[in-house]
């Protein structure tokens, strides 16, 4: 979403022609397909996103910032379901993260999806876990 319209057109190309396979992952595609298509028609508009955010963005919805800037919810991210975005949501509203052990625990995700977000750079300010470690 937060790519150039360039990436976003090539990956409709692939999409479109997966929408057209009968594989089971059509279905998938299409709904992804669609996706870029309101992402395409935001950016002519001159609507632009901002970073997806542990800290404040909504599980499922999209969210206005500012005149012109939306932020994307969790469920957005490749492998996070809108459940486990749920799950991310209520336990930050009860209190901050303190570390990735406790996002696992709290937000009921697993390893996988601690990984995702790590990609995403999403809890890059998340220490691995609440051991110290006397040699640092």
């Amino acid at each position: 979403m937060c790519k150039d319209m360039d990436v976003l057109k090539a990956r409709m190309e692939v999409l479109k022609t997966l929408m057209h396979s009968k594989e089971s992952s059509a279905k998938k595609a299409q709904d992804e397909y669609f996706l870029c298509e309101l992402v395409a028609e935001m950016h002519h508009r001159g609507i632009e996103y901002a970073p997806i955010d542990l800290k404040t963005s909504h599980a499922t919805d999209f969210t206005k910032v500012d005149k012109g800037l939306i932020l994307p919810p969790l469920d957005c991210i490749d492998s996070i379901s809108a459940s486990m975005a749920r799950g991310i949501t209520a336990a930050r509203d009860e209190a901050p993260f303190k570390n990735r052990e406790d996002l696992m625990q709290r937000g009921k995700i697993g390893q996988a999806a601690i990984e995702t977000l790590d990609k995403y750079g999403l809890i890059d300010d998340l220490p691995e876990s609440a051991q110290i470690n006397l040699f640092d």
